[in-house]
């Protein structure tokens, strides 16, 4: 509050005025003059001044702190806690057992289809001069099944497939597994043609006859070249194959 106390300049010296106002402000009245205020020294201090200063750090400083603070919680939080064990590195599957294919769910194995295939009649063939026994595959769900799905097969084991009559067939190696040789017979079992079937790799390939057979037989891929097959080579079939319906 600003108080203004009026005295008159007769009345009132130098040293009285300071005295006077030492704690307020006031204004002298002289004769002939305005008024003139006077004001102490607490009047002309500046509020903000009279506030007391809290030192702030510099900008730098604050951003080093927190850079600090972060890191050091970061690995508090990667430390383990006390009387945790360590678990142990786990090793790496070896190469070999990674590569090494895994049976798919569902698909037969060979023990399997073996079985499968020894519940088949079969009958005995030579063949120059070596002797083979085939499995004898007569309905359409046999000769569709075929070999599938086996992984390696006896050396003097086939399969032999008897068709109703003379016709032209195709076969193909859907979900066979080992290499084979086709070998297209007529009916009086002379070899008309014979093919080298690679083993599947999802890629349908078809090997068609070229002439109307009567038969076909598949053995392990490589005999017929090993025997020194030629077209028009004949093999005996037995009579329970040639006279049956």
């Amino acid at each position: 509050m600003l108080l203004h106390q009026r005295f008159m300049h007769s009345n009132l010296t130098d040293h009285h005025a300071w005295k006077l106002t030492r704690d307020r402000s006031f204004s002298v009245m002289h004769p002939f003059r305005r008024s003139m205020p006077i004001y102490t020294r607490e009047y002309f201090t500046s509020p903000r001044s009279a506030r007391p200063r809290c030192w702030r750090p510099p900008t730098a400083a604050l951003l080093l702190l927190c850079i600090a603070l972060t890191l050091w919680g970061c690995r508090r939080q990667a430390a383990s806690p006390p009387g945790q064990k360590t678990a142990a590195p786990q090793r790496a599957p070896s190469a070999t057992a990674a590569e090494a294919p895994q049976p798919k769910h569902g698909i037969p194995n060979t023990t399997t289809e073996l079985a499968r295939l020894d519940k088949l009649p079969a009958i005995l063939v030579s063949i120059k001069g070596h002797p083979f026994k085939l499995w004898v595959a007569r309905t359409d769900a046999q000769q569709h099944r075929g070999l599938m799905f086996i992984r390696s097969m006896p050396a003097n084991r086939g399969m032999i497939f008897v068709f109703p009559y003379s016709q032209n067939e195709t076969f193909w190696m859907k979900n066979t597994f080992i290499p084979l040789d086709l070998l297209f017979l007529d009916r009086s079992g002379r070899v008309r043609q014979f093919e080298t079937m690679p083993a599947w790799d999802g890629t349908a390939h078809y090997y068609p006859s070229l002439d109307l057979v009567r038969y076909a037989i598949e053995l392990n891929a490589g005999v017929a070249r090993q025997l020194g097959l030629s077209v028009g080579y004949r093999i005996l079939l037995p009579k329970a194959i040639t006279t049956a319906p």
